[in-house]
């Protein structure tokens, strides 16, 4: 074989590899909902007052008068069942470019309007 043939398969070899490449960082990696370790919020939203070191004070058996005190008013209440609501202090779709992983930052409070539970977690759906 010629080397300047051998040369030229090498040269395409490498470029088909750099369109496979491009395509999947251009397109794919997008679409899929990853965790983002230098950006790890960018694709949530949160309330308007929502400080992530006052949520961290609070506690199991805060009233919600104190939850609004600390972190303001949630983003969304939904009722989880009779007994128990969730307050959402974040929400995903913040990045219009992507789909990323999100945090969520949430408190569950019983029907007497205590808290019963915080979640503290990243969602990838």
């Amino acid at each position: 074989m010629n080397m300047n043939v051998a040369i030229k398969i090498v040269c395409v070899f490498h470029l088909i590899l750099i369109c496979v490449t491009m395509f999947f960082c251009g397109y794919i990696m997008p679409h899929i909902e990853g965790y983002n370790p230098f950006y790890p919020d960018v694709d949530t939203e949160f309330s308007a007052d929502f400080n992530e070191d006052l949520f961290q004070q609070i506690k199991i058996g805060d009233d919600t008068a104190s939850v609004i005190k600390k972190i303001g008013h949630p983003l969304e209440i939904y009722e989880i069942n009779p007994e128990e609501y969730q307050w959402n202090y974040s929400i995903d779709g913040k990045c219009k470019w992507a789909d990323f992983a999100w945090l969520i930052k949430a408190v569950i409070i019983d029907k007497e309007g205590k808290v019963i539970k915080k979640a503290d977690t990243i969602a990838y759906d």
